[in-house]
């Protein structure tokens, strides 16, 4: 966390200080945050149960607490960038293009962010699927897949065969490229509220700086400035800032 603090700070984001938090239940968690400095402008929080990180971003959002984003969303962000310059580099138009989320279940908060970048045709494959609806079967007809399957449960079912596009969390740049900028636009916009069509800007922001030999751009200065622009310009346009 030390890290991640640092490299916000050393690419142009806001001043970040990391808080170790140990959180038995989705009460302490709330509490440890709802205890956090009165100054703090924004909250990153990772390596959290997704299920625990949402409750806990409802419960801060409903207290009038600093937003709350997680390592979730950025890295949904990151897959979302991924996927959309795939599928324009493959010619595919994305409101046409059918993509299935492998492993839905891990990452409840990406579908509703592709749907806010473009992408109209979602299929949806959890684990608990897999005794009715194999994942070869899933991903037929699909145009690209996105795999986001936790490996400890599906660990003799690596591959996927099919789509042209496949897009997974591989890259270790992938939960942290957006969050410099878009933390900087949280911290300096007046009552920001958090949703998919402000992670949505952000992703499409990745892709218009992502080069031609790359799948993300690489994380620096002009792009945390790229990424805190189509923020900010989200923010204003939401009616709830």
């Amino acid at each position: 966390m030390r890290a991640y603090a640092a490299l916000i700070k050393d690419l142009g984001g806001p001043h970040a200080v990391s808080q170790p938090v140990t959180a038995r239940s989705n009460r302490e968690l709330i509490g440890s945050l709802q205890a956090l400095p009165a100054d703090t402008g924004a909250v990153y929080l990772a390596h959290t149960d997704p299920e625990r990180g949402f409750v806990a971003q409802r419960a801060l959002s409903e207290a009038g607490g600093p937003p709350l984003i997680t390592d979730q969303d950025t890295t949904a962000i990151g897959l979302t960038a991924e996927l959309l310059t795939a599928l324009m580099r493959a010619g595919r138009q994305l409101a046409t293009s059918y993509v299935v989320v492998a492993g839905a279940d891990a990452m409840p908060n990406l579908c509703p962010l592709l749907m806010a970048a473009g992408i109209r045709d979602i299929g949806i494959w959890k684990q608990a699927d897999a005794a009715v609806l194999p994942l070869a079967q899933a991903i037929q007809g699909a145009d690209a897949v996105i795999d986001v399957r936790d490996r400890a449960s599906s660990p003799h079912d690596s591959g996927i065969d099919g789509p042209s596009v496949v897009v997974a969390p591989n890259d270790p740049t992938c939960s942290i490229v957006a969050v410099p900028g878009l933390l900087r636009a949280v911290v300096d916009a007046a009552n920001p509220r958090m949703d998919v069509g402000v992670y949505g800007a952000c992703a499409h922001a990745l892709v218009m700086a992502t080069p031609a030999d790359r799948c993300l751009p690489a994380p620096d200065l002009a792009l945390t400035d790229s990424v805190a622009w189509a923020t900010a310009q989200a923010l204003k346009h939401d009616p709830g800032t």
